[in-house]
């Protein structure tokens, strides 16, 4: 018997999951979190998701900040936020949390796979899971980026339009490896388990509501395809709905305005075309890597056009496809905002999962007698590869916590959250997007955390126009400083070095390095 013949992976998609199991999974989640590399808190898009459950949990003054009373996108994500960081007082959980959604990225994909190459022996299951991790490590990123630049950096797992169920921070749209898991559960006939692990993505993220509304037709299409009765279909269908029914009743319920149409309109377009447009615009996201990713779904199609994968596959990808060229053609903000494109951040990591594998069953077919001949040097050599990215694993997060904050940044953050008081509302570049989570103070507006209730949308790009204007020229009024304590509530405003504010009755400068300055006013 082989060395490799018992490779121990992932629990068995059936019946009660054993100790072992678990076991096993916890063990390759782990080693896939440590080869895959998430960046230290607070980082990126965690500013924006993390600050509705922080401000409700007690963490710093947030409860004060105007973006933290505005309606919340991602509830229960939130309330995950809020229950974690109220037991645990830290952040710590929330790599373990993304190291869990890890591991059910990799052991559907990694399922998936192995039942549509069913071919594959077990020293080519090795060598995929060894390649997997690989494309997946951190030190390939570095290694894409170098050589082809950043935007191929996430080309074989990532979607269009520069979005992605992974990325390097635990977020809302991390749960979209539920949607993945989903099509493992389909791929195995259980349509019921697999619509509902599909209404966790969208429960966690509402942007995926219409790539779980195109993921549900095409089970339910393929499903009557096979069985013809029409009866399960309905069944399905209902279900579909009862899973996603709360979720969907929160957003129309939270999200609809009472505004007039051209205010609506227009909160729209700023999001789509100022706010979004790498993600919502066509004609900004479209390139050669999109080329890419779509050619690789397609091979992905041709190669197991006669499985249900790549009737799955089809399905899902001609509505989206459909809307996202009527979209492209017609402009529509709401459309865009909808994201049909967004099914792509499953389906290119899914086509580039499975193609390897074909590629392994034809290796394997061709070379046979050498693979299976050296068993133990195919596991030592996978093995040392696991470990070499593990390590490099390692040292990317090391460095990166060393660079977290900026280091332009870290001794004003430190200031700001040591010596706090009383709850100042700062006025802050609108560029320093991880001010409110290094600090635990309000910021009055930034760039990268916004709202999406339209009414909000409008008052946060006010609220970057007077940001703006006041560090084109304002600070050297005192009118301008007597504005922001009288009309938006500001008391705390954060000047780069070298800058000469007015001289104001009431501000005082309270802090100042190489790189800032802090003025506040004391009433």
């Amino acid at each position: 018997m082989s060395a490799v013949d018992h490779f121990p992976f992932v629990p068995a998609l059936r019946g009660k999951a054993s100790l072992r199991d678990l076991l096993v999974f916890a063990f390759w989640a782990f080693l896939f979190a440590l080869i895959y590399a998430q960046s230290p808190l607070y980082t990126s898009n965690q500013n924006q998701y993390f600050l509705h459950g922080l401000a409700q949990a007690g963490y710093g003054n947030l409860k004060e900040d105007w973006l933290a009373s505005t309606a919340d996108p991602t509830p229960v994500f939130s309330l995950l936020v809020q229950l974690t960081y109220t037991v645990f007082r830290d952040g710590w959980p929330f790599y373990l949390y993304y190291a869990f959604l890890l591991g059910i990225y990799l052991y559907s994909l990694v399922g998936v796979v192995f039942e549509v190459n069913q071919q594959l022996s077990p020293t080519a299951k090795l060598l995929f899971v060894t390649s997997f991790l690989g494309i997946h490590s951190a030190a390939f990123r570095y290694l894409i980026t170098l050589t082809a630049g950043p935007e191929w950096s996430f080309i074989l797992e990532g979607g269009l339009a520069d979005q992605r169920v992974l990325g390097q921070v635990f977020q809302p749209s991390t749960f979209g490896v539920f949607l993945i898991l989903a099509i493992s559960l389909f791929l195995k006939g259980k349509i019921s388990q697999a619509i509902l692990v599909a209404a966790i993505a969208a429960t966690f993220h509402p942007t995926y509501l219409l790539s779980n509304a195109f993921l549900f037709a095409s089970f339910i299409l393929a499903n009557y395809l096979g069985e013809k009765r029409l009866i399960n279909t309905g069944r399905y269908g209902m279900f579909a709905l009862l899973c996603t029914a709360p979720i969907l009743a929160y957003v129309l319920l939270n999200f609809q305005s009472d505004r007039a149409p051209e205010a609506v309109e227009r909160s729209r377009e700023l999001l789509v075309s100022y706010r979004l447009p790498h993600h919502a615009l066509v004609t900004e996201w479209f390139d050669l890597t999109s080329l890419f990713q779509l050619i690789l779904i397609m091979i992905a199609v041709i190669l197991f056009r006669r499985t249900k994968l790549a009737r799955l596959i089809l399905f899902v990808l001609f509505p989206a496809m459909l809307l996202s060229i009527i979209q492209w053609m017609t402009g529509n903000a709401t459309l865009a905002l909808l994201f049909p494109w967004r099914i792509s951040v499953i389906l290119v990591p899914l086509s580039a999962a499975v193609i390897s594998g074909r590629i392994l069953v034809r290796l394997d077919d061709t070379h046979q007698g050498w693979l299976e001949s050296r068993p133990k040097e195919i596991a030592v050599l996978s093995v040392t590869a696991i470990v070499v990215l593990c390590i490099l694993g390692g040292v990317r997060f090391v460095l990166e916590l060393g660079q977290q904050p900026l280091p332009s940044e870290r001794a004003l953050f430190d200031s700001i959250s040591k010596s706090r008081q009383h709850s100042q509302v700062y006025l802050i570049p609108i560029k320093m997007q991880d001010f409110r989570l290094a600090t635990g103070e309000p910021a009055y507006v930034d760039f990268k955390s916004i709202p999406y209730r339209s009414e909000d949308v409008l008052e946060w790009y006010r609220r970057i126009q007077v940001a703006e204007e006041f560090y084109r020229r304002g600070f050297r009024s005192c009118n301008s400083f007597e504005q922001l304590v009288s009309h938006e509530g500001i008391t705390g405003v954060i000047l780069k070095q070298g800058v000469k504010p007015a001289d104001c009755p009431g501000w005082k400068r309270i802090y100042e390095d190489e790189f800032y300055q802090v003025m506040v006013y004391e009433d």
